[in-house]
């Protein structure tokens, strides 16, 4: 009989072993702070932290691949729980410092550590950091009040290229249009691909965008 392959799960805790990392997670900037965005802040924690849980666990609910006996006991969620026990985002919610900015001054503040060392302390891990701005918001209210399921309305979070660098993505050339602006979209149930993907790979490099022709109006959600 051949032998399942070996679990994603166990392999990105080795990796982070092997990285001798504390952690994994991202710098979250929140940067609106209107009263209607204040209710709905909890509800954005909330879905956050259900939506990542639930990536953690896709493989105890498709474990096809991983039982090639049907007779077999269930995947053990051992490692899913100890995966999702690392989990330590920093959240920035700081009205003060943060309201009304755009995400080019996001970028600059993360550059400067403000906020902590969650990304800058991975090993050979490119930076990033997320930001919940007015549009982030304004999907949220759609998603805690409709069953819709259309894709400008599931939950994301803007990933912020800190390597940016503006003028190395402006074409040369008239009749090409700019196709990264170093910013994406990525669904909450996408994070901690997008944070495995960022070991030796910039966000630009990660997203894709031309590749999968989603354009800058798209939400990451692989």
């Amino acid at each position: 009989m051949a032998q399942p392959p070996p679990r994603e799960t166990l392999r990105h805790l080795q990796d982070i072993q092997a990285n001798n990392l504390q952690s994994w997670g991202f710098t979250i900037y929140r940067t609106v702070y209107t009263p209607l965005s204040t209710t709905l802040w909890p509800t954005f924690l909330t879905l956050l932290d259900t939506h990542i849980q639930a990536e953690l666990n896709q493989e105890l609910s498709n474990d096809e691949k991983y039982r090639t006996d049907p007779d077999a006991p269930p995947l053990d969620p051992t490692p899913n729980q100890q995966l999702w026990a690392l989990y330590r985002s920093d959240v920035i919610n700081d009205k003060e410092s943060l309201d009304g900015l755009s995400i080019d001054r996001v970028r600059e503040l993360y550059k400067e550590r403000m906020g902590g060392n969650v990304m800058f302390g991975a090993v050979e891990r490119r930076s990033a950091c997320l930001v919940v701005d007015q549009e982030v918001f304004d999907t949220i209210k759609k998603v805690s009040t409709s069953s819709s399921t259309s894709l400008r309305e599931v939950p994301f979070v803007k990933a912020v290229d800190a390597e940016y660098i503006p003028y190395e993505f402006i074409p040369t050339r008239r009749i090409l249009s700019q196709s990264w602006f170093g910013w994406y979209r990525v669904h909450l149930k996408s994070l901690f691909r997008v944070w495995v993907m960022l070991e030796g790979s910039g966000l630009e490099s990660v997203i894709g965008v031309g590749a999968f022709g989603r354009g800058k109006d798209g939400v990451w959600d692989e």
